[in-house]
């Protein structure tokens, strides 16, 4: 028996499916490489929350170990003349020609 064909169109027009671009292949691989290693952290943290805690309090712990350093300076010179430098010389020299009277 003979079989009839319907002759094939010249273009078919297909809507949702495309070809990805180079540019899809490489912003594929960049998330994937991003994705990684947040996931696995992800997993860890869902994993060891209590572990994930004290090491966050511990890490802040050492970060505020640094605020028993600090001191508040107060006199103005300190503050705003660079130590070591032409500008605190001239002030000295200054100072001893016109002496502060208050």
């Amino acid at each position: 028996p003979r079989v009839l064909r319907e002759a094939a169109p010249a273009f078919v027009i297909t809507m949702g499916e495309r070809q990805p671009s180079v540019f899809d292949k490489v912003a594929e691989q960049v998330d994937t490489v991003i994705q990684g290693p947040f996931k696995r952290l992800g997993l860890y943290v869902g994993n060891n929350p209590w572990k994930t805690i004290g090491a966050s309090v511990f890490c802040s712990v050492i970060c505020m170990s640094g605020f028993s350093q600090f001191y508040t300076e107060s006199r103005s010179d300190r503050l705003w003349i660079p130590q070591g430098t032409d500008a605190k010389d001239e002030e000295t020299t200054y100072n001893s020609y016109f002496p502060r009277s208050g």
